[in-house]
């Protein structure tokens, strides 16, 4: 099995343990779910099980790829490197981006913390027109505000300082 297969195979163990401990024991679940005297807000759960499900079918479909570049010969084909200097500095950076993320979420809440992060994560992956970063701080704040405040009733981290 290549690098890609055992990657597929990692993926689908760390989904299957995010599915089935992490998210049941970490994630808190209100007995009674609701947000301003509405009842049936989305469970806190329902994105990160959202999320494992994908990453875990993402394993699948690498292991799949690579099983299927096995059988026809092509193996060669999809191997490239995978640790290159260039690809681990922007894993890296990507990282220590998250890292701040979390801090100003924790600080200043979560829309003006992604206000302020996301155009500098585009940044860092080559976005340079100033004014779509500039739109993307702006628009993508409200539009997340909209659909989770105001249509799921999903309750978003505020921050200490606001």
């Amino acid at each position: 099995m290549s690098i890609h297969g055992k990657l597929g195979l990692g993926l689908i163990v760390f989904a299957l343990l995010l599915f089935f401990v992490l998210i049941p024991n970490y994630v808190i679940e209100s007995s009674v779910l609701t947000y301003q005297g509405i009842q049936g807000a989305l469970s806190a759960r329902l994105f990160p099980s959202i999320l494992s499900v994908s990453i875990g079918l993402m394993g699948v479909l690498l292991v799949l790829l690579d099983l299927r570049a096995k059988a026809v010969g092509e193996l060669n084909s999809i191997r490239k490197p995978i640790l290159e200097k260039e690809a681990i500095l922007r894993v890296g950076i990507l990282f220590g981006l998250m890292l701040v993320y979390y801090f100003l979420t924790l600080w200043v809440g979560y829309v003006l913390a992604t206000a302020i992060m996301l155009p500098a994560v585009m940044w860092h992956y080559g976005c340079r027109d100033r004014k779509a970063l500039a739109m993307t701080a702006v628009i993508f704040p409200i539009i997340i505000h909209v659909v989770f405040i105001r249509f799921m009733h999903v309750l978003l981290p505020q921050g200490a300082l606001l």
